[in-house]
């Protein structure tokens, strides 16, 4: 057993020399899970994003898809429907109306 406070002080220093290294493995370990795990969460999030991009577009689509087809629907009703027919008839209800007025009175 050394007395000496030289040969005391000695042999901490290669312990502790091994204990440091024993540390920074640790730590370079540490930062390389670190990194992973911050690589995973930006891979996830842009899957997410991609994903709620797709859904918006094909919403999009639908909601795109659906006006059209009505805005089709009531143009083509509009389209067959002929104004002067119509402006026809209703000139032909007001010449009835009168009609029965006068033989009324």
């Amino acid at each position: 057993i050394p007395t000496c406070p030289a040969a005391l002080r000695r042999r901490p220093v290669s312990t502790m020399a091994g204990k440091s290294q024993e540390l920074i493995q640790q730590l370079l370990q540490a930062e390389k899970q670190a990194e992973e795990i911050i690589s995973n969460a930006k891979k996830n999030r842009l899957t997410k994003l991609r994903q709620a991009k797709e859904k918006a577009e094909e919403d999009l689509k639908e909601f795109r898809e659906k006006e059209e087809a009505k805005f089709q629907k009531e143009m083509g009703a509009k389209a067959t429907a002929d104004p002067a027919e119509a402006l026809k008839a209703s000139t032909k209800n007001e010449v009835d109306a009168v009609q029965r007025d006068y033989t009324t009175n």
